[in-house]
């Protein structure tokens, strides 16, 4: 979307990232749509990032790791366990399912993006489902 331009979000298609040495390449089956987002497209918050017209929104997203810097990631394969998004997945991989799941009011297809950017006053968390 572009920062401060009310009814300016809307679905790109990037080029294919190709991750550095060390950095991690994320397949996104879905995000969390909230709050800070709904703000964004307001044009209440957020600024896009220096040099960018536009902002990527998609902070509570979730994915499935691809490879490290080209290269894949084994099965079972398991990083570094010691930052606060490590700690964060790790603590979600024990939550009971059936609660996290009974968190989500809403799941919305890409094509339909815009009805997850409206508010429901019942809205816990809303899932935006990008495809497989």
């Amino acid at each position: 979307m572009i920062l401060g331009r009310r009814g300016s979000a809307a679905v790109a298609d990037f080029a294919e990232p190709h991750p550095a040495e060390g950095e991690l390449l994320v397949d996104g089956p879905a995000l969390g749509v909230c709050g800070t987002d709904r703000e964004i497209v307001e044009g209440e918050y957020g600024r896009a990032p220096p040099g960018e017209e536009r902002l990527v929104l998609g902070h509570e997203s979730l994915g499935r790791p691809r490879g490290v810097g080209g290269n894949p990631i084994r099965a079972g394969g398991r990083g570094r366990g010691d930052c606060p998004p490590a700690r964060a997945a790790e603590a979600l991989a024990k939550a009971d399912r059936a609660w996290l799941e009974s968190l989500i009011t809403r799941r919305v297809p890409l094509e339909r993006f815009e009805e997850a950017l409206a508010k429901h006053d019942d809205d816990v968390k809303v899932v935006l489902e990008l495809g497989s």
